[in-house]
């Protein structure tokens, strides 16, 4: 998968806690597939 802000830049995959999130290596943005965002405010929320 290619980053959305970077076209020529790929996403690698990069575990916090435990949902796997996409980075791209070039502007380090960090994007999220549907419902990662709210497993992961559930974690902080305990």
């Amino acid at each position: 998968m290619q980053c959305p802000k970077c076209p020529n830049s790929p996403l690698v995959a990069t575990r916090v806690q435990a949902i796997e999130v996409d980075r791209c290596k070039a502007c380090g943005r960090i994007w999220l597939d549907g419902g990662e965002f709210d497993t992961l405010l559930k974690g902080v929320a305990r």
